[in-house]
């Protein structure tokens, strides 16, 4: 057990929150203050599911160098998991309290301070990550995934428009990840190729399931562009999945017009659900931290398009995403914990009243986005509008979809916990609220 003040932060955490696991707690913990680099995730790296950044990195500090990428990803673990499956993101801050360390026989801890805090696992890296497609090109370039019987994730469109006028989301490091990824000798394709895609995806299932399928990418001024990308992709992809197919996929454009929206619906052959992130709820802060989304697109049009889409794809298959903390964020943020949950509880009664999935995803600072150097708010406030959330769930009966699991929220804690405790898991007459239960 931890004492004196290495003890301090689990055991407030158990003090306040009593009903939820210690596993998420500490999940909790170091989803918001990372990991300190060591030498010790390098020789993890070597052999675990490592960094890939399909997206964007999350590391609160850029502290790779070229020989971190010899093998063509970053030779350091992307996520692990704690003894009952939790999986946390491995995010490196070298403010952190906390380590890894080696405790001999291929076991592994995590510690605060000079205090073991809970043992760790690491899942050992796919074949496939390593092997290439046809034109030779690395496959774990071309999809993404935490682990087996997992997300099979596809950035679509590795840049984002907003980025080249300044106008980018304030969290968002999506073109600095990949201006990072150049740096250090690794090429990222622009543009998801289906033939590719396809070619991965064939691979992956012939070595271990896929749960579910992500496809995302930055954002365009020109929404009727951005929309024929994604039908066009939908389309190449879905009439050559491999018969009897039935993986669900998670679609993440910006904020579409019906037409848009209702052709990806044909396009997707029924397995699509539907995603317009919004992240971030108040109309002012909106405005000043996703300029770009409010100035092509705008709050009104996005929380429009979210209802529209629900018609569309069905209750329950439409979800959006707030990046949760963001909203006390200096300068834009609230000036009170108290005014930035009124904010939040307001954002979830909007999207389960509608039929939308919300989620709340621990906002990280990132290298090379705007807000790189700002601190979110403390694991407390983010593990109470989680639970906000998950009252909110149960009230209005809105299951949680199968296009996202535990394993690769590893930035969020909700699934967790109702994967983990009955209470926020099943309704009164047993009904699961959770998909994977």
């Amino acid at each position: 057990m931890l004492t004196g003040a290495e003890r301090e932060p689990i055991a407030r955490l158990q003090e306040l929150f009593p009903e939820l696991p210690r596993p998420v707690l500490v999940k909790a913990e170091v989803i918001r203050k990372g990991i300190r680099y060591t030498p010790n995730l390098l020789a993890i790296g070597k052999w675990a599911v490592p960094q890939v950044h399909y997206i964007f990195e999350w590391d609160h500090q850029d502290l790779h160098s070229p020989s971190d990428a010899a093998e063509g990803w970053i030779t350091v673990p992307g996520v692990f998991q704690l003894g009952d499956g939790t999986t946390a993101i491995l995010k490196l801050d070298n403010t952190s309290p906390y380590e890894i360390r080696n405790a001999g026989d291929a076991r592994y801890w995590l510690y605060c301070g000079e205090e073991p805090v809970e043992e760790v696992y690491f899942e050992p890296r796919p074949e496939w990550f390593a092997k290439r497609t046809r034109d030779g090109t690395l496959m774990c370039k071309v999809a993404a995934s935490p682990g087996r019987n997992c997300i099979f994730a596809i950035t679509l469109l590795g840049h984002c428009e907003y980025f080249n006028s300044n106008e980018q989301c304030v969290f968002c490091c999506l073109v600095p990840t990949a201006d990072k990824f150049r740096e250090l000798g690794i090429e990222k394709g622009v543009r998801a190729k289906a033939d590719q895609v396809l070619e991965v995806y064939e691979t992956v299932l012939r070595e271990h399931p896929i749960a579910h399928v992500n496809l995302t990418g930055g954002g365009l001024k020109d929404l009727r562009k951005e929309a024929e990308l994604y039908v066009g992709f939908l389309r190449a992809v879905m009439g050559r999945l491999p018969p009897g197919d039935q993986v669900p996929w998670l679609v993440i454009p910006q904020a579409l017009d019906e037409e848009s929206q209702r052709r990806i619906y044909e396009a997707g052959q029924g397995k699509v659900f539907l995603c317009h992130p919004i992240e971030v709820w108040d109309e002012k802060q909106f405005e000043l931290m996703a300029p770009g989304k409010a100035r092509y697109v705008g709050r009104k049009q996005w929380l429009a398009a979210l209802e529209r889409a629900v018609g569309i794809f069905g209750r329950g298959r439409v979800l959006t995403n707030i990046v949760g903390g963001l909203e006390m964020a200096p300068p834009h943020g609230f000036p009170s914990y108290a005014e930035g949950m009124r904010a939040t509880l307001e954002y979830f009664e909007w999207c389960f009243q509608r039929g939308i999935v919300p989620s709340y995803l621990f906002w990280t600072s990132a290298p090379g986005s705007v807000y790189a150097d700002v601190q979110p708010p403390p694991t407390e406030y983010m593990l109470a509008a989680t639970l906000e959330f998950l009252r909110l769930q149960k009230k209005y009966r809105l299951p949680f979809p199968p296009c996202v699991c535990h394993k690769c929220r590893a930035v969020s804690v909700e699934s967790d916990i109702m994967r983990l405790v009955p209470e926020y898991r099943l309704l009164p007459d047993g009904t699961s609220l959770y998909a994977y239960a």
